[in-house]
């Protein structure tokens, strides 16, 4: 039977929303993780909100409520930057943010049965095809 490709976007989705929820018990979006996630993979340094909802293409205002809920959950921190004239709020991934997202990316890899070291050409076919398809949608 052919499925549309928009539902097995959706079905995709849904089966990554359950595999996050194995790891982030509680009501957590999509939305929530991804911007963990990229936190996670600015590193120590951290990022601004702006520059997350600048890279994400996202409002401040709709990332707000996400950071707030993240640090209540001990997801991430929040630390002032006061050392320019603006006072600049680093948000940071903790070491318990930094584990689930590194389950929820290592279990993904599990479930689709790739991993980067078996397919790399694959993958980075992928991704390419992805930055492609996100360049276009975020312009």
């Amino acid at each position: 039977m052919k499925v549309s490709n928009s539902y097995k976007q959706y079905r995709i989705m849904q089966e990554f929303k359950e595999l996050i929820s194995e790891f982030y018990p509680g009501k957590v979006s999509l939305l929530d993780f991804f911007i963990m996630q990229h936190i996670a993979y600015c590193g120590e340094e951290g990022t601004t909100q702006y520059d997350l909802s600048k890279a994400l293409y996202i409002t401040p205002a709709r990332i707000n409520p996400v950071i707030k809920r993240l640090e209540s959950d001990e997801m991430i921190t929040i630390e002032v930057d006061d050392t320019t004239r603006r006072i600049r709020k680093i948000l940071t991934v903790t070491e318990k943010g930094k584990q689930i997202v590194d389950s929820v990316v290592r279990r993904s890899f599990e479930v689709i049965g790739e991993t980067r070291e078996e397919n790399p050409q694959q993958l980075e076919a992928f991704e390419a095809y992805l930055d492609k398809m996100f360049i276009t949608v975020a312009s």
